[in-house]
């Protein structure tokens, strides 16, 4: 029996399932596009910059993005005694739901994306009165 043949039919089958497999590769429907610049978050301020333990504050991102895409802003809070009370794009109005015995503090983060899901983050530290 001639295993000449056999070796090049395996050979051949080797080099046709690499061209495959390399030609599946690389098309990620979601990966941000390449030619897209994440939107950048230029300053957080929060109004007032204490808040009362009865109050409310307002904290506010600022962001930009070089493509001009328009951006959406989503909302966090690390303690679980801040609710927000209204969102309005870039700006969150928080209030205290628990009374407070003792100053205490908690920080607030902004995401920024934009319409292709490239995205920023930044946060701000927020002090409470009781």
């Amino acid at each position: 029996m001639n295993t000449k043949p056999r070796y090049l039919f395996i050979i051949l089958l080797i080099i046709i399932a690499g061209l495959f497999w390399a030609g599946c590769g690389g098309d990620d429907d979601n990966a941000v596009n390449s030619d897209n610049h994440a939107p950048v978050i230029l300053s957080m301020s929060a109004d007032p910059d204490t808040m009362a333990s009865n109050g409310t504050i307002t904290i506010t991102a600022e962001a930009e993005d070089s493509d001009g895409d328009s951006l959406s802003y989503s909302w966090e809070a690390d303690e679980s005694w801040l609710a927000p009370l209204s969102s309005f794009s870039n700006m969150i109005i928080l209030i205290n739901c628990c009374p407070m015995d003792a100053m205490d503090s908690a920080w607030v983060i902004a995401m920024v994306t934009d319409i292709h899901g490239a995205k920023d983050t930044d946060s701000i530290k927020i002090w409470i009165t009781p």
